[in-house]
């Protein structure tokens, strides 16, 4: 027969990590989860987090264990950011400076018998439309082509134009 109330004695003994559990509670938890490490150390995830509010230590490492990969992996993306890997920029400006992406689709379609002049002053007036917007810029096919061939027209005028200039800085000689 039971002495005493209920939660005086009967049961499982609380569960009290040892000095050398709490190594490795604070080792593992850059790479475990807390049902992970739970699993490891052998005890239900529910034991875990009651461990983690009865001994502090137990928390401390925890959270030391999390905050030193946190901190190692946040340092090399911001490096990686820093030497010019835009994904690593877009990453971190997205987690951390609070930017977003949307998107402004510009097609052609109504651009059929437009010259490529018209249509790039439509382009140039969609993207000013939108410049507060954050938007990641999608433009189809046809605009990207015409853009490219004005590129490269306007390249191919201003090297003729270097051109005349030299010939005729040479005839004036």
């Amino acid at each position: 027969m039971k002495r005493g109330n209920q939660g005086d004695g009967g049961g499982r003994p609380m569960r009290v990590l040892t000095d050398e559990e709490i190594i490795k509670v604070e080792a593992l938890a850059s790479t475990l989860t807390i049902p992970q490490l739970a699993d490891y150390l052998g005890i239900e995830k529910s034991s875990f987090y009651s461990i983690l509010e009865r001994q502090p230590d137990v928390k401390r490492s925890y959270k030391k264990g999390k905050s030193f990969v946190i901190s190692n992996v946040a340092d090399n993306l911001v490096s990686k950011a820093q030497d010019g890997d835009t994904t690593a920029q877009m990453f971190f400006l997205k987690t951390q400076a609070g930017w977003k992406e949307s998107c402004v689709r510009i097609k052609t379609k109504q651009y059929k018998d437009r010259s490529d002049d018209l249509i790039l002053k439509d382009i140039i007036s969609s993207l000013l439309d939108n410049k507060d917007s954050d938007s990641d810029i999608h433009l189809d096919n046809q605009t990207l082509n015409t853009i490219n061939n004005l590129i490269k027209t306007k390249n191919e005028l201003s090297e003729l134009k270097d051109l005349k200039e030299r010939l005729d800085a040479l005839e004036g000689k």
